[in-house]
């Protein structure tokens, strides 16, 4: 939510409510929207779901993609920073706990990724991969 320049945004739920020049709101952040009694909160599908991030090939540490965690824009260049699994999943209740782990992508366009080679986190005898 744009505001004006004499406007001033409250959100009372923050932990310094200070008057902000401008706020954006997430239909799903059910704790900073003011005025919800009666009223229903849900996402809706996008009109062209897709994948960001492709999934890696089978034994690769980003075989699967469990979900997508924060996006950056630092100048021109987008960063994800994205969860997944490796390795077979059990058929158990909590297995992306099991063999997790954070990966890092970069895009300027926000639909072509870069999963660059940080050389952080040795997977399978190598670090050429893009772990956190």
């Amino acid at each position: 939510m744009q505001t004006s320049a004499a406007a001033n945004v409250v959100l009372p739920s923050l932990l310094c409510p200070a008057p902000l020049a401008s706020a954006m709101l997430f239909g799903f952040d059910d704790c900073a929207l003011p005025l919800t009694h009666g009223t229903q909160v849900h996402l809706t599908p996008g009109q062209r779901p897709q994948l960001v991030v492709r999934p890696g090939p089978e034994g690769a540490h980003d075989k699967v993609i469990l979900y997508y965690g924060a996006v950056i824009r630092i100048g021109d260049v987008l960063h994800l920073w994205h969860s997944g699994n490796y390795g077979p999943l059990p058929n158990t209740i909590g297995y992306e706990r099991q063999q997790c782990c954070i990966r890092y992508a970069t895009s300027n366009d926000g639909v072509a990724w870069t999963k660059p080679n940080l050389g952080l986190v040795e997977f399978v005898g190598t670090s050429a991969n893009h772990i956190v």
